[in-house]
């Protein structure tokens, strides 16, 4: 092909974008990707395939870890109870006794003050 005919065409090497670096949101974009890449080191792929399938799963990857927080999460509070069988594994089911208390916390509501009784 002759010399320039490449870049015409589209082929070669794509036109240098200046991403925003001092966006907080583009850097961690960026981290995503590279998070992928990172954990599949054979991985080549375009730009498109990059988008349909590489992304789509670093999300579902992140949606795990934000899952498994927020069942620890109200674990911990009480809200949930965690249990674990041969048959099903561990499962995590509502703790009847918090139930009010989870509603409250579902709906946004700050927990109330426990109050003092008077002396």
């Amino acid at each position: 092909m002759a010399a320039g005919v490449p870049e015409a065409l589209g082929v070669g090497k794509p036109p240098r974008l200046s991403p925003a670096w001092s966006n907080a949101a583009a850097q961690d974009f960026a981290r995503d990707v590279l998070r992928y890449f990172l954990r599949n080191p054979q991985a080549a792929d375009s730009l498109e395939g990059v988008v349909r399938w590489r992304l789509a799963e670093e999300n579902v990857h992140r949606t795990v870890q934000a899952t498994r927080y927020a069942l620890q999460l109200l674990v911990d509070k009480g809200y949930l109870l965690e249990r674990r069988s041969a048959v099903a594994g561990e499962f995590f089911a509502l703790n009847p006794k918090k139930r009010r208390e989870a509603e409250r916390f579902a709906q946004g509501e700050k927990r109330r003050p426990v109050r003092k009784k008077p002396e």
